[in-house]
């Protein structure tokens, strides 16, 4: 008897991952000038790798390449403004979880996270 599991959602096609990149690009852009160099350079790096896996149709990075990732993030926000509460880190945040967001995305579903962050 086959086993019945959770249905599976439809991996991102090349053309969904580029209206996300473009989007998360646009959303991304005009809050980099109210973060710190070092961070927006954070995020565009992760951006432009991204728009490189995309390109060169590469696999997504592994899991704990992604949650150490995280981790030098909030350090870096925590390093810059001493604390990650208020408004200027939780942008600095905002900014680099999208970019993050962006290499973790497999399917349709996980889309749909990325997509209620730059929209608010």
């Amino acid at each position: 008897m086959a086993k019945l599991g959770k249905p599976t959602a439809p991996p991102l096609s090349r053309r969904q991952s580029l209206w996300l990149l473009l989007a998360a690009l646009a959303t991304a852009a005009p809050l980099a000038t109210f973060i710190p160099l070092r961070l927006a350079g954070i995020a565009a790096f992760l951006l432009g790798w991204r728009a490189w896996l995309l390109w060169r149709q590469r696999p997504l990075p592994p899991r704990w390449l992604l949650t150490m990732l995280t981790v030098f993030s909030v350090a870096s926000v925590a390093l810059q403004f001493s604390s990650i509460f208020g408004k200027d880190p939780g942008i600095a945040l905002l900014v680099v979880f999208l970019s993050l967001k962006l290499l973790e995305m497999h399917t349709a579903k996980d889309a749909l996270v990325e997509q209620e962050m730059a929209a608010s």
